[in-house]
């Protein structure tokens, strides 16, 4: 009879072979028909352990190298007249892949059936072949990815290969922009042929898999699935022709990016509750750069900066230009610093209006206009200018061009009176306006560079000439993904500020990858008589309770939740404000006449899909290589060791490349060295694990956590072993091997016990005591229960010391 480790539990007498299934004697060690090794014998106490195992269960040493297997028996051959060959089922393989929060659109042409009795099938295909061009070029012009063409219409993705942190902004404009596509091909087949062409196009965002599905020896794609791809089938059947219908999952995460109606719930079948559904009817002119969540979020920490913004106005009134420079990560409060600046503004230009009337020896109240960069546009130049000059215009989304030149033709004639001419025709080129022939002739006679000369005259002449009238701010907002060209231009209008009544407000993420890198350190070298530079720090841990505070009330949430929410987020009002949001979605709190309540204490915190898009991007831009490390050292834990991923990642080359790449994009970081492990590695964030954790399939998890154990198992010493017992159980939890967790909570418990740690050693025996639980379930036998009976009373009698010694 054998013992397995931890306990004391007898195994049936028969050793069954793991390569060939063979049934052999107990006495056997090796297997009589492979030769493969069936168990290992401890020196010290003679107990025999299954093969794959590196420590005695019985007495905890390490066993000896595995021996040479014993030699095979010759076995008897086949008759030379009988054949085998191999039956047709093939081992399936482990599905590898990533778990990612996606955005689906689904689009068809509605009435496509009939239409291919009227017309035949030639003619169809011939409309379905210009119908999909139209909706594919659509979808990638906004950064998604068709998945496959349906016949009458198509399945795309946004966020399934490559993740953009406005993956749901992007696949609802995609949306809009195809029915807005699809009007000028159906009233040109109106003409001709008399045939009413309407799209219906849904969208939802949700969990999806990506992996290369089928046999790659026969037929396999690749593609992802799952849940969220029959919601947005379900949204684009309830749409109504020539709309676009959005679930209640997408329009949490863009609600403030665009004008909505709002519609009945419907039922989803699979899906236990109705869902609401929403019609997205334009994208909103001047949108939030963050979504509302039902409470304000406050400003907290920001009163030295703020501070320093009024000064630059008040600077700014008095006639001295400037430029400012705000940096900081994503939600670390630029926008709620620079709404909060402006609406200081407003408030002061109000108070001196009703002081001062129209006194002009008195300060004016600054001209403001505002430009935001959006991630979709940065192949588009001069995008960051053209956002300024739709602002100064007004221009509606559903305007027509007709309009808008009318509109500029206007402001511009009062901006520059008698010499408009000069000017005129390059600006409306530039927003892509229909031109009058005079000034139609002016552009056709120049060539490429000659153009865009002309743009950057122009433009800096309009600057100067809004600058001559007043006091005049320029803020561009999330600069990072300004186009070249914008900031080729930004750069040279930027020294009016020398001479003119101009303050410049740019505000962006220092993301070394992008254009704007370079353009800060040539604005701090060449301006420091002007620039003014602030960067953002994350909160400090009493100012993320004052937030938190203010969204939801003091002593709301318990201790162990709160400190959840400040772990997590560090110092980031987004991420908190985000998580905060996340507790309410799951019913975590819940609001009465009374305020915001808790409805119960929580142990963990799910990853909100904003915070996961967000998340994956900045994993999404790293090469493949880096991500795949970056994924295997979350499996390893927030806290990992170059050796222990050295194993893991044995087929990965240039590892330690990979990892200062890491390094460099602040992503990890280098702590000290261990004995036996190598160098220490930390995460900087444990939202950014998480994520890189649960991009993974749960198969490859399971394999991953029992590779990370026995690795440790391989590289730490007896003593040293037992100081990582926790770490090794948790891997082994993990990993689903319940009675090799249960031998190391023990180790871990006993540990913490003789350090005197009595609250780690109560909690670890309380574990070892809901795993015997579950042991017990799977029991067979009177002699197992007994072991496990026995075993259990051991653990409760050392964790009634632990209750007293506490």
């Amino acid at each position: 009879m054998t013992s397995l480790p931890g306990l004391d539990l007898q195994v049936r007498p028969a050793m069954e072979c793991p390569n060939c299934s063979l049934n052999n004697p107990p006495e056997m060690k090796f297997c009589g028909r492979c030769g493969t090794q069936l168990k290992q014998v401890c020196p010290g106490c003679g107990f025999a352990n299954p093969p794959d195992y590196f420590f005695c269960g019985q007495c905890g040493i390490r066993l000896p190298e595995p021996v040479e297997a014993a030699p095979v028996l010759p076995q008897p051959t086949l008759a030379p007249e009988v054949e085998i060959s191999p039956g047709p089922e093939v081992e399936p393989a482990l599905l590898e892949g990533e778990r990612r929060t996606a955005t689906v659109i689904l689009a068809d042409v509605t009435g496509s059936t009939d239409l291919l009795e009227r017309i035949g099938t030639e003619g169809w295909v011939e409309i379905m072949n210009r119908v999909l061009q139209i909706l594919g070029s659509e979808v990638y012009r906004f950064g998604g990815e068709v998945d496959q063409f349906r016949g009458d219409g198509l399945v795309a993705f946004f966020g399934t290969r490559t993740a953009h942190e406005d993956d749901p902004e992007r696949a609802v404009l995609a949306g809009l922009a195809m029915q807005e596509a699809i009007k000028l091909y159906a009233a040109d087949l109106a003409d001709r042929e008399g045939i009413n062409l309407r799209l219906r196009v849904g969208v939802n965002t949700g969990e999806v898999i990506v992996a290369s599905i089928g046999d790659s020896r026969q037929h396999s794609e690749d593609t992802a699935m799952g849940q969220a791809i029959a919601i947005a089938a379900r949204m684009e059947t309830a749409a109504e022709p020539g709309t676009v219908l959005v679930s209640e999952n997408t329009y949490r995460l863009v609600e403030g990016e665009f004008e909505w109606k709002s519609l009945a719930k419907i039922s989803i079948k699979g899906v236990s509750e109705p869902i609401a559904v929403y019609r997205p009817l334009a994208p909103q002119a001047d949108a939030p750069s963050a979504r509302p969540h039902g409470f304000s979020v406050p400003l907290i920490g920001r009163e030295d900066e703020l501070r320093i913004l009024k000064d630059c106005i008040q600077d700014l009134r008095k006639g001295r230009g400037g430029i400012v420079m705000v940096t900081g990560e994503k939600g670390i409060g630029k926008s709620l610093l620079m709404s909060e600046l402006t609406q200081h503004v407003i408030r002061e230009g109000a108070l001196l209006g009703e002081l001062y009337g129209r006194d002009t020896s008195q300060p004016a109240s600054p001209t403001w206009l505002r430009a935001r960069c959006r991630s979709y546009d940065q192949s588009l130049p001069y995008s960051m200018w053209l956002d300024l000059l739709r602002g100064w215009l007004g221009v509606r989304a559903d305007e027509p061009p007709a309009e808008t030149r009318d509109r500029l033709h206007h402001q511009t004639e009062a901006l520059w009176g008698d010499s408009v001419a000069e000017h005129y025709a390059y600006l409306a080129t530039l927003l892509s306006l229909p031109l009058e022939k005079e000034s139609a002739k002016r552009i056709k006679s120049l060539d490429a560079e000659g153009l865009r000369q002309r743009f950057f005259f122009t433009l800096r002449s309009w600057v100067k000439a809004m600058s001559d009238r007043g006091p005049l701010v320029l803020a561009f907002s999330d600069v990072h993904w300004a186009d070249t060209t914008s900031l080729d231009l930004l750069r040279h209008c930027l020294p009016l500020c020398d001479h003119q009544e101009l303050l410049w407000l740019i505000v962006f993420r220092a993301d070394r990858t992008s254009p704007v890198w370079e353009f800060r350190h040539r604005v701090e070298t060449e301006y420091p008589h002007r620039v003014t530079s602030l960067s953002l720090p994350p909160l400090t841990e009493g100012q993320s309770s004052e937030m938190i505070d203010q969204l939801i009330g003091a002593g709301t949430l318990p201790a162990e939740t709160r400190a959840l929410i400040l772990d997590k987020a560090q110092g980031n009002p987004y991420y908190m404000a985000e998580l905060v949001h996340s507790l309410i979605a799951q019913g975590v709190l819940a609001r009465d006449t009374n305020g915001w309540r808790a409805t119960r204490a929580i142990a963990s915190l799910d990853l909100p899909d904003s915070l996961q898009s967000l998340l994956l991007a900045r994993i999404d831009s790293l090469s493949a290589g880096e991500r795949r490390v970056l994924q295997m050292a979350a499996v390893i834990g927030s806290v990992f060791w170059f050796k222990v991923l050295e194993g893991l990642a044995a087929d990965v080359p240039d590892l330690r490349h990979h990892l200062t790449s890491l390094q460099r994009a602040e992503l990890i970081y280098e702590r000290r060295r261990v004995p036996d492990l190598g160098m220490e590695y930390v995460f900087k964030s444990s939202l950014m694990r998480e994520a890189a954790y649960e991009g993974t399939l749960s198969a490859q998890r399971v394999t991953r956590h029992r590779r990370v154990a026995e690795q440790l198992e391989q590289l730490l010493g007896r003593e040293t072993l037992t100081q990582y017992a926790g770490a090794l159980a948790f891997h082994y939890h993990r990993a689903e091997e319940s009675k090799k967790e249960l031998f190391y909570t023990l180790q871990a418990a006993d540990h913490a016990r003789g350090i005197y740690a009595n609250a780690e050693a109560l909690e670890h025996y309380t574990d070892a005591l809901e795993l015997l639980d579950r042991i017990e379930v799977e029991a067979a036998g009177e002699d197992q229960l007994y072991a496990i009976r026995t075993q259990r009373f051991e653990v409760l009698d050392r964790r009634r010391d632990m209750f007293y010694m506490r």
